[in-house]
């Protein structure tokens, strides 16, 4: 009863609270409740009113990605790979264009359809997202499992099939624990002729990250969305792991609706590897404010939450063929 009263008041905001639970970041991803489809549709057009102008080259928002917190924090800093010259020479540019894209699964009758962001990590044969993309509006992996693509952004048209067979994916929990909403999934082919992204360490307090995902939902000015999506951020803070939960770290990085399951870079011995998976922060009712995760006002906290590539998911990882 306690849940379902918090659901029918910030669903009016459109967005779900995170719950703060002793020890770690339990957030609560939330439920559709009896509204289903229908009310996420009001909740999109709530966000696309006219308060909230999306670029021109964005798709609309994703359905299912409304479901967990996003936010800006202070000023919106995304903007196309190219336009971050510092952070990633003309060449890698083109390679990161190559294993980062969008893992997209059309709306079907038990499914309400989802789009988000995905990467070659550690296999061009393998992808790396968040597990909020597979649930359908009442927490649970539906059976069978959705038809899904993914596709690079250096190759857009070319949409190559999610397997879910045993042992081709491992897909994580979204329920109360944002440190295991992750999943890796086997692709029916793999992308041939680009190396993957390397695993790195876990990043610390002050470390600063790249961020790149699939869109720029929601963005104040024409972002190019026909290139990698990214921003610049910084660690706050970082929390290693408890038990079977992974280790996650909180940031002031710029995110929206479709950026789950983006990947965080940081640059170790010259390299860029990946460190982290983007699952998501405050709500957009925080947007332009500036970091700020202790506040009491749940509708005030800014901030952005990324699962760190610790032992668990790396496991995990071995054990997909």
């Amino acid at each position: 009863m306690i849940i379902r009263k918090i659901t029918s008041r910030i669903f009016g905001r459109g967005a779900l609270p995170a719950l703060a639970l002793a020890c770690a970041p339990l957030l609560f991803a939330g439920t559709a409740g009896a509204g289903g489809l229908g009310a996420l549709l009001q909740i999109e057009a709530q966000l696309q009113g006219a308060n909230a102008p999306a670029a021109a080259a964005d798709r609309p928002v994703p359905l299912r990605d409304l479901l967990v917190p996003v936010n800006i924090v202070g000023h919106d800093d995304r903007s196309s790979l190219n336009h971050f010259p510092h952070s990633a020479s003309p060449a890698e540019q083109r390679w990161l264009a190559q294993v980062t894209g969008s893992v997209e699964c059309p709306p079907s009758a038990t499914f309400p359809g989802t789009a988000g962001s995905a990467t070659l990590v550690g296999s061009n044969a393998k992808i790396v997202t968040v597990a909020h993309n597979f649930y359908n509006e009442q927490h649970q992996l539906p059976y069978p499992l959705p038809t899904c693509y993914f596709a690079t952004k250096a190759n857009p048209g070319h949409k190559i099939p999610l397997v879910f067979e045993p042992g081709s994916f491992k897909i994580g929990l979204t329920f109360f624990d944002a440190s295991r909403d992750y999943a890796i999934v086997r692709l029916a082919r793999p992308v041939s002729g680009v190396t993957p992204l390397a695993f790195g360490p876990e990043p610390s307090a002050g470390d600063e990250l790249l961020l790149i995902s699939a869109q720029a939902s929601h963005a104040q000015k024409p972002i190019d969305t026909s290139r990698p999506v990214a921003r610049l951020c910084h660690v706050h803070k970082a929390f290693t792991s408890v038990g079977n939960a992974n280790s996650f770290f909180r940031g002031d990085c710029d995110t929206s609706a479709g950026d789950s399951g983006g990947i965080y870079l940081a640059r170790r011995s010259g390299q860029l590897v990946a460190v982290g998976l983007h699952h998501g922060g405050g709500l957009p009712s925080a947007n332009g404010l500036p970091y700020d995760d202790t506040a009491f006002d749940q509708s005030r906290k800014s901030y952005s939450l990324g699962i760190a590539f610790g032992p668990v998911i790396l496991q995990d990882f071995a054990t997909v063929h």
